[in-house]
């Protein structure tokens, strides 16, 4: 049985930009009506429409950014598809379901987090022709993402991933986007899909969760998906999603 997305995170695959599209509209809206974009009125010598359009909204976003309740935030993460996504959907569904306590990590699907979290300052097409382009740079080269087993520790349990191509392309998009080489989450630490973080669970309640992780089937038929997310408010939306 798998995990109903829909139903049970706060991840919403699908849902419509809201705010984006509706500031982005509305400047639109703005800028026509009062004829901004006529020539030789607004725009300042040299500075093209598109030019224009994008400061004005990056203007837009920096002022919501700085609201209490309007931090917008970008994030790329790897999802699994295929019979290991299958394997973990069903531990995640098990695990919620055994009386073990709530682990804040079971809200969401299983993921493995590839930048930590950044500020949202472009628009999404311009996030998206980056993530392209740095998948486009790398030509042929494999695509393998490697599956190197279940590590359980005192701090957190996790399966760990391993794949120069993962750690090569994230590289190349942060610096395609102008982000700090800071935010690749496999540099000082490998890849991984985190299961479970320990928060003072007992001993039986951790050997039941444990005992579930160690069901996971790893040497499965999988399909690797990139998710480019954005956060408003603590819900999630889906910018992009690109099959690998």
């Amino acid at each position: 049985m798998e995990l109903n997305v829909t139903e049970q995170t706060k991840w919403v695959d699908g849902m419509t930009r809201k705010y984006i599209f509706v500031l982005v509209s509305s400047f639109l809206f703005i800028f026509q009506a009062y004829g901004y974009f006529s020539e030789g009125s607004f725009l300042s010598s040299g500075e093209s429409q598109e030019e224009s359009h994008i400061s004005g909204f990056q203007v837009e976003m920096d002022r919501l950014q700085k609201e209490d309740h309007g931090h917008i935030k970008l994030a790329l993460l790897l999802r699994a598809e295929g019979v290991f996504g299958k394997e973990l959907s069903k531990f995640w569904m098990l695990v919620k379901n055994t009386g073990v306590g709530h682990d804040a990590i079971w809200d969401y699907p299983a993921h493995c987090r590839l930048t930590a979290s950044f500020p949202c300052i472009l628009l999404d097409e311009q996030y998206i022709a980056a993530l392209k382009e740095a998948l486009d740079g790398l030509g042929h080269a494999s695509r393998n993402i490697g599956i190197v087993g279940l590590h359980q520790t005192d701090n957190f349990d996790y399966i760990q991933l391993d794949s120069p191509f993962l750690l090569a392309l994230t590289t190349d998009f942060v610096n395609r986007i102008g982000v700090s080489e800071e935010h690749v989450k496999g540099i000082d630490f490998p890849f991984h899909i985190t299961l479970h973080k320990h928060n003072g669970q007992n001993d039986a309640h951790l050997g039941k969760i444990r005992h579930l992780e160690r069901e996971i089937e790893l040497d499965v038929k999988v399909n690797w998906v990139l998710y480019l997310y954005r956060s408003i408010d603590d819900e999630l939306e889906v910018v992009k999603k690109i099959y690998l």
